[in-house]
């Protein structure tokens, strides 16, 4: 029996427009789930020549990550370039201004049992101290706040987002 007479047998009893719409969530069901992709991440390292050698961490919470500590950042948009993304990041959440931003590293973070995969491009920045100096929680639904830390003691890997985790792990340095 070929196909046409298998599609014949199963929707004789249905009018045109019913077998259309069977066959049509015949084909829907089938669809194999679009292939997914890797987010793009910016994190900024926050420098400032008032806290030497130290870098700008918040705790994350109610998101992904709850609990772990992170650099200022979020998703590139469309658009906007990495240095634009790193302005705007670090103005949103803490309230300062940077300049002199460039590029740090690129690092590709794979967490399988939270469904994340992210190409997060590191930048540094420091501070505009003419246009205050100090951080400011400005997205207290996401973060505990704000604290500059020595890079020789930030907290162990296991208290890392895991970008910067990553990051750590590689032995590199945002200075």
């Amino acid at each position: 029996m070929c196909g046409a007479q298998l599609l014949h047998q199963q929707y004789s009893h249905l009018c045109p427009t019913d077998v259309v719409q069977q066959v049509w969530k015949q084909i829907e069901a089938a669809k194999v789930p679009q292939t997914k992709r890797p987010g793009i991440g910016v994190a900024v390292f926050v420098l400032s020549e008032k806290q030497p050698e130290s870098i700008l961490l918040g705790r994350r919470k109610n998101t992904i990550g709850n609990g772990l500590y992170q650099v200022p950042g979020g998703h590139l948009e469309f658009g906007e370039s990495w240095e634009q993304a790193a302005y705007r990041e670090v103005l949103e959440e803490t309230g300062l201004h940077v300049h002199n931003v460039s590029l740090c590293s690129i690092v590709d973070t794979i967490e399988p049992e939270h469904d994340y995969h992210y190409m997060t491009v590191f930048m540094r920045g420091y501070v505009d101290e003419t246009r205050g100096s100090e951080p400011r929680n400005m997205e207290p639904h996401k973060c505990d706040g704000w604290l500059w830390w020595k890079w020789s003691t930030i907290p162990t890997s296991d208290l890392l987002f895991w970008c910067l985790r990553d990051f750590k792990n590689k032995n590199l340095n945002p200075f």
